[in-house]
């Protein structure tokens, strides 16, 4: 079986990592570059928790909603590359501003998810990257 991500499951009691079925989450992520500033931003320990688990360091992570960039600050710190797509330029120039490590690779287009145009520009940077 292919190994989907960097966690030693030998140790598995030992992982930072919720493995119950039901998430018990008695406060919400406040520290670092997480804010409530937009209304749909949501738990920050949900993206990184799936982060973790399905992911290795430098693998791409693609949000298709940048929305608070709550996805990306996570990605970021656990060393993932990001690739986000917004339709509001405000929200992405924001994660711009946020995003700013140069220990990954990261793009963030202003461009509507449904069309067929921005998905075969980000199947092709995507391409290019290797990925």
């Amino acid at each position: 079986m292919p190994k989907f991500n960097d966690l030693d499951l030998k140790n598995w009691k030992e992982i930072d990592l919720n493995m119950d079925s039901l998430w018990m989450i008695p406060e919400r992520k406040k520290w670092g570059k997480h804010s409530n500033f937009y209304h749909w931003n949501f738990v920050p320990q949900i993206p990184e928790h799936f982060i973790k688990r399905y992911t290795k360091k430098a693998w791409w992570v693609f949000d298709p909603f940048l929305w608070s960039a709550t996805t990306a600050i996570e990605a970021e710190s656990l060393g993932r590359n990001i690739v986000w797509v917004d339709i509001q330029e405000s929200l992405v120039n924001r994660a711009k501003e946020l995003i700013d490590s140069s220990e990954i690779k990261k793009e963030f287009f202003v461009w509507d998810t449904k069309s067929i145009k921005t998905k075969n520009i980000i199947k092709w940077y995507l391409q290019v990257q290797g990925v």
